[in-house]
Order: C-alpha cells, then sequence, then structure tokens
C-alpha cells in the first residue's frame, strides 16, 4: 500500500510539474524501490522488467495499429470511407448521423483505438454534418459516441493488452469483440431514427439513393474495407501469429 501511494503521489506531482509521463513513471518507480525496498534495492530488477516488457511480440502489435491508424489519417483514406458510408446510408432520414457510424465502425477495424477514430474521421464527419444544416450538438455528440467503438471491434488495441496481461487468445479476444462492436452501431443508428421521428434533432433531408456513386465509392474504399478480414482472417487462418493462453504448468511450478 505504501508502494502505490508514494508511485500514485510522485507521478502526479511530477507530471503537474510539467514532466513527461514516461520520465515521470521511471522516476516514481525507481523511488517507490528505494523506498520500500528491504535489503537494499534491487537494482537488477529494474533492466530485467524493461526487457522483458519489450521482449514481446504480442506488444508490438499495439503500436504498429496505432503507425497504421496514423498512415491512413494522413493520406485520403478517411475520406474515402466516410465517402462510401454516405453513399451506402446516407439516403436516410439522418443519413449523415448513420453515415458517422458505419464510417467509425469501418475505421475501428484498422485502428483500434477511440483516439484516433475520432482524430481521423472526427472533423471529416463534423464539417460534412454542418455543411449538411446537422445540428452542432447533435454532430459532435454522434461523432464522439460512435468514436468509442474503436476499442471493441477487432483490431482493438484495449483486447491486445489485456489478452497480454490475462495471458489469454487474443485472436479469441477479437471474435468475442464483434458482436458487442456491432449492436454498439446498431444502437447508435436507431437513436438516430428514433431522434429524427420525435423531431428533438432536426434532421435535413436525405439524398436519394444512387447505386453508380455506391459502386464508386466502394472502388476507393475497397482496400480499407480488406483490412478486417485480412487481420482477423489471418489470425485465424494461421497466416499471422496468435497468442494463445500459457500452459498451466507454468503457473503451478
Amino acid at each position: 500500500m505504501t508502494e502505490l501511494l508514494i508511485f500514485v503521489g510522485g507521478l502526479l506531482v511530477l507530471m503537474a510539474i510539467g514532466m513527461p509521463v514516461v520520465v515521470a513513471i521511471g522516476v516514481t518507480s525507481f523511488i517507490a524501490l528505494v523506498a520500500t525496498g528491504t535489503g537494499g534495492l534491487p537494482v537488477e530488477l529494474l533492466p530485467l522488467r524493461m526487457v522483458q516488457t519489450l521482449n514481446n511480440f504480442t506488444l508490438l502489435a499495439i503500436p504498429l495499429f496505432i503507425l497504421a491508424a496514423n498512415i491512413m489519417n494522413i493520406g485520403s483514406t478517411t475520406t474515402r470511407i466516410f465517402d462510401f458510408a454516405t453513399a451506402l446510408v446516407g439516403f436516410t432520414k439522418g443519413g449523415l448521423g448513420h453515415a458517422n457510424v458505419v464510417a467509425s465502425s469501418i475505421f475501428a477495424t484498422m485502428s483500434g483505438t477511440a483516439v484516433a477514430d475520432a482524430a481521423g474521421l472526427g472533423s471529416i464527419e463534423i464539417k460534412a454534418m454542418k455543411e449538411r444544416g446537422y445540428e452542432l450538438g447533435y454532430s459532435t455528440g454522434i461523432t464522439a459516441a460512435s468514436s468509442v467503438i474503436g476499442p471493441i471491434l477487432p483490431p482493438s488495441i484495449a483486447l491486445v493488452v489485456y489478452g497480454w496481461l490475462a495471458n489469454v487468445s487474443i485472436g479469441g479476444l477479437f471474435m468475442a469483440g464483434l458482436l458487442p462492436g456491432i449492436l454498439m452501431a446498431l444502437l447508435l443508428m436507431g437513436m438516430t431514427v428514433l431522434l429524427s421521428a420525435s423531431g428533438r434533432v432536426v434532421m435535413p433531408k436525405p439524398t436519394p439513393f444512387d447505386a453508380c456513386e455506391v459502386v464508386r465509392t466502394g472502388k476507393r474504399a475497397i482496400l480499407p474495407l480488406m483490412m478486417p478480414a485480412i487481420i482477423v482472417g489471418g489470425i485465424w487462418g494461421g497466416f499471422l501469429p496468435r497468442r494463445k493462453p500459457a500452459p498451466l504448468h507454468r503457473f503451478t511450478r
């Protein structure tokens, strides 16, 4: 308990004075070991733990997913996804609200985080909805809510970390996140329908459905749309490595 108090207190103080988070965590960890270590400071503990944490191919997926999301944000991937989602569901009442949810769900299968989802698609979605006459409160609300699907659908970074810490199959966690993520998207779209029907939010008139536009935007977004199949299909097809639970004897020795 004392070690926890020292670590949390020191971390808050160092972060309050402007020290970088990674440096603050290292300094407070060292202070906690010095203050609570018995029989002298176990100096070898710090490098051993650092190497053990970094020498893990499972955690390597996290920066790679973040890198992929940043590359797509810089390029035109987010615009292609939103254009395809708009052509696909934009003809319904509250069409851009539905397109917002669909685009966020698609992008979530590539970024794995809510922050990347909101940062990548958020500005595009809010700008498009504002130009079409949607209320700013509804536009920002549905954008923030739909970005939460990011940590649920695979490849979720939160599920990668949980699978590593709990020593469970990350591929299994990815498959388990599919249904909750889809349900969240459907519920958000249902909320848009209810808000539109009740008149609580003024929804502009939808644009007519154009099959040619769906095909055109779908062709431009075909590569981003293949990302979920590549990741999940690659894991379950054996083409990509997946973490499996460690044998029981590892914990019984």
